[in-house]
């Protein structure tokens, strides 16, 4: 699966559920970085992370709120 539009996906579904909150969620994931997995569950273990990650620096009235998403290929791994 591609990771790059499994992190999008999971985001969006996050944000429609809290479309008014001021957390800049900043995602560094390379197009076309591909993972073996269920995509259905990792893209709703993206959306919980979000969701959790909003909720916590909404409670606790955290200035500049900021939430970071990145993935990068092992460069020890080759395959």
């Amino acid at each position: 699966m591609d990771i790059c539009k499994v992190v999008e996906e999971g985001v969006k579904l996050a944000l429609s559920t809290n479309d008014k909150t001021d957390v800049i969620i900043k995602k560094n994931v390379p197009a076309g970085l591909q993972v073996t997995g269920d995509e259905s569950k990792l893209k709703r273990s993206v959306m919980n992370l979000v969701k959790n990650g909003i909720e916590a620096l909404t409670d606790n009235k955290v200035s500049h709120p900021e939430i970071s998403i990145a993935a990068a290929l092992d460069p020890g791994k080759n395959g």
